[in-house]
């Protein structure tokens, strides 16, 4: 017979840490765009995205990962991080369309692409 005491203090931590991730599901999850950045905040945290950084938006399907904890229809936002390399972040606005609006207006240099928001490149700027 294995002691109970054990059984918390080895599995414990786990289960309260998935009762933590869960619970934090629940919290207020937010995306704003302002006239210099992309904020997405999820209960506590914050992770603000230059809009210059935002190299393309589209939409997919996938359930676990990222802020969007509890949607499958998501967008994903790919942007440049300071170090040159891409990196991305899984969103879930209410109204996507208005979403990939939205970031169309805010940067001149993005075009919607069948139903992708990509960015073009700087020769097609100039023509």
């Amino acid at each position: 017979m294995t002691d109970p005491s054990r059984w918390v203090l080895s599995r414990g931590p786990l289960a309260l840490t998935c009762g933590l991730f869960l619970l934090w599901g629940f919290c207020r999850t937010s995306y704003e765009i302002t006239g210099l950045e992309l904020i997405v905040r999820v209960g506590l945290l914050r992770q603000r995205i230059d809009l210059d950084r935002i190299v393309e938006v589209f939409p997919v399907r996938r359930f676990f990962g990222g802020f969007a904890v509890w949607s499958s229809d998501r967008l994903q936002v790919n942007f440049r991080k300071e170090s040159g390399k891409i990196g991305f972040r899984w969103i879930s606005p209410r109204d996507k369309a208005g979403f990939c609006r939205e970031r169309v207006r805010a940067v001149p240099a993005m075009r919607v692409v069948g139903n992708r928001v990509v960015r073009l490149p700087k020769d097609e700027l100039m023509s």
